[in-house]
């Protein structure tokens, strides 16, 4: 193999690749859990028209999409968006990604109301609320949710926007299938050697990760831990 070649991803030695182990050692397990998740979507529906009745009834809320349903739909992205940038060729692991995203969509939909419903309660009722300690664990999230408030459209428009999230990731993946697995870029003759002319694929590929992880836990992340 050239120097310059890339090796293909079955040829790369076992200490050089990363152990997901820690997220799903198998990948049915990673398939229960996704269907774990698309079962807790009509559970959203319960706590609507609750939040502002009481902090337990908050915290219940909070919980279950934030704790519950938030933190297991980020360890599903992250061990599918992971298997997908092993090999963005492979079928299964675009597959994989593609069922995750599908799940994902419909739960942020699911769960598009809660910070329009929040975010409509008064100051007076909203200090009360979030000073009870028994939400201290959430006080940060909160904190930032009510910072956007200027930014937050009514229920039904979030919902319309949650619900696009697959729809928009479309030509963004067409353009990586083309660049990362389809084109041949040749080569070109450098100054003292020929070099190969890579696509700065792997960059994108790790930022483009990044940043859709980020879309899936900004709203339900909690960073006071």
């Amino acid at each position: 193999m050239p120097a310059t070649a890339i090796p293909e991803r079955q040829n790369v030695p076992e200490q050089d690749k990363w152990n997901l182990d820690s997220l799903y050692s198998r990948p049915e397990d990673w398939e229960k859990d996704l269907k774990k998740l698309e079962g807790l979507i009509p559970g959203m529906d319960r706590f609507r028209g609750t939040l502002g009745d009481s902090p337990t009834a908050l915290k219940a809320c909070l919980d279950y999409t934030v704790m519950e349903a938030g933190l297991l739909e980020e360890r599903l992205a992250y061990y599918a968006m992971l298997r997908r940038e092993e090999n963005v060729g492979d079928a299964d692991g675009q597959g994989r990604y593609s069922r995750f995203v599908a799940v994902a969509t419909r739960l942020a939909a699911a769960a598009s109301w809660i910070e329009p419903e929040l975010l409509s309660l008064d100051d007076d009722t909203w200090t009360d609320l979030t000073a009870d300690e028994s939400l201290a664990d959430y006080r940060i999230y909160l904190d930032k949710m009510r910072r956007f408030r200027p930014h937050v459209l009514s229920a039904a428009e979030e919902s319309l926007l949650a619900r696009q999230a697959e729809h928009a990731q479309t030509a963004r993946k067409a353009f990586s299938a083309l660049t990362d697995v389809d084109f041949d870029y040749g080569s070109v003759r450098a100054e003292k050697a020929l070099r190969a002319v890579w696509a700065c694929s792997a960059c994108r590929a790790s930022r483009d990760s990044s940043a859709a992880l980020r879309t899936w836990g900004r709203k339900r992340r909690i960073l006071s831990r």
